[in-house]
């Protein structure tokens, strides 16, 4: 899970990346980079850590050009070395080719006799991806891009410029969200979410449809496509987990999915308690519709410091463990002497779930009941999830009586798949649900 954001006709279009970087910086905080072009020359700036970490407001003048791709980055496959940063470029007939990737292409070998002996700089995928499109057949780029995509399996969203165009593009399947807005001065941005665009007061248009490529240039929008399927794999996780609750994305509005799944977990549950609260951020809204669906009080019992990433998306069982430790402080004068309802939006390794109940415990909390607005998580995924193995999911170790124990609260209570699908409107055949066990 990256976030990738692009500029087509601004000469601003490195302030309005930063910028987008900044609305897209919970998609991941191990490195971030911008590139621009001008029309002559090339200008790049990356780093580790965050975007403002990495890219100082005052470097942005350097970065010259009506064109930019920007990247941030949270690494499944591949270390967090500064050579593994994108964009990633080169020169390619002459031109500077650029691009900015979010997925992961779990299988490579297929792709390996497409790119022998070609020399690689860092053991990305997204680069296996460049070259794949530099070493196909075509009459002119636009053409290489198609055929080369046609070769790519999922999952990747992608942004790239190619000389004065800038282009978008996602496989077939839909895996990875991206988006397509316009300033007010005309300028065309292309983001991972759409909150990316209201930071640069710039209007939603439309998502770049599955399987499409988007070129942009100063001719207008030239749309191709790769392969239409009439059964999507868009990621579910993205409404429940990754997506901000402000964006837009597979056209749905996250906040009232992530509310719609309160509700529904509300109505499959039953439990007596004084009060709800959420594991903030990610699921207040989700906390919020069950609240409104059970009449029970709503909260705010866990603080959040917001100087500590999201725990889940950090390399490292040892720095997840340490976030989690920092990022929570329960709110005595609300916890202590009550029968709480603590609602997530997941329990993936249950790492964060047993120390939120444990530190709620300290605080004198006389029950804890945990509601999970997501299935049980069984099955590791391959699609750009940082879950390698199907024995890291505490769902798939222990059944629930031991997901309970572990985690240490009263109850444990997950939404049914049922209840899952039934909280986002006309999704069938449109989700991937590999995760759940199905």
């Amino acid at each position: 899970m990256c976030g990738i954001f692009g500029v087509y006709g601004s000469e601003n279009a490195a302030v309005l990346t930063w910028l987008g970087l900044h609305g897209i910086q919970h998609r991941g905080q191990e490195s971030a980079g911008i590139v621009t072009f001008d029309g002559r020359s090339t200008y790049f700036k990356k780093g580790l850590g965050t975007a403002a970490l990495a890219i100082k407001s005052e470097e942005l003048d350097l970065l010259k050009g009506h064109i930019a791709v920007g990247h941030v980055r949270y690494s499944t496959v591949s270390d967090s070395s500064l050579e593994n940063c994108q964009p990633f470029d080169k020169i390619l007939n002459g031109n500077p080719f650029v691009i900015a990737h979010n997925g992961n292409i779990s299988d490579l070998s297929s792709l390996e006799s497409l790119v022998k002996d070609r020399l690689f700089s860092t053991d990305v995928d997204t680069e296996y991806i460049m070259h794949v499109i530099a070493n196909s057949d075509g009459i002119d780029f636009r053409e290489k891009v198609v055929n080369g995509l046609r070769k790519v399996p999922p999952s990747y969203a992608l942004v790239m410029f190619y000389d004065n165009m800038l282009i978008a593009a996602r496989d077939p399947c839909g895996y990875r969200p991206l988006s397509l807005g316009i300033t007010q001065q005309g300028a065309h941005l292309v983001a991972s979410e759409s909150c990316a665009f209201d930071i640069n007061e710039a209007d939603f248009v439309r998502d770049i449809e599955p399987g499409e490529i988007l070129f942009i240039d100063r001719n207008g929008f030239d749309k191709r496509i790769i392969e239409k399927r009439e059964r999507l794999g868009q990621c579910i996780f993205e409404l429940v987990y990754f997506a901000r609750p402000d964006s837009k994305v597979f056209g749905y509005c996250v906040s009232r999915v992530k509310k719609n799944l309160g509700r529904q977990l509300a109505r499959e549950s039953s439990t007596e308690a004084d009060i709800v609260i959420p594991i903030p951020d990610a699921a207040n809204h989700a906390a919020l519709g069950y609240s409104y669906e059970s009449k029970i009080l709503f909260d705010i019992g866990l603080v959040r410091s917001h100087y500590v990433g999201r725990t889940f998306i950090q390399p490292g069982s040892e720095l997840r463990e340490f976030g989690a430790k920092l990022k929570f402080n329960p709110d005595s004068d609300i916890i202590e002497g009550k029968r709480v309802i603590v609602v997530d939006d997941s329990i993936v390794r249950g790492n964060n779930a047993s120390k939120v109940v444990g530190m709620l415990r300290r605080k004198g909390a006389r029950e804890v009941h945990v509601k999970v607005t997501f299935p049980p998580w069984e099955r590791h995924c391959d699609k750009g999830i940082d879950t390698k193995e199907d024995h890291e999911l505490i769902a798939n170790i222990y059944d629930m009586e031991g997901i309970r124990k572990k985690i240490g609260c009263d109850t444990v209570q997950y939404l049914s798949l049922e209840g899952l699908m039934k909280s986002i409107p006309n999704s069938e055949n449109k989700f991937c649900i590999h995760c759940t066990g199905h």
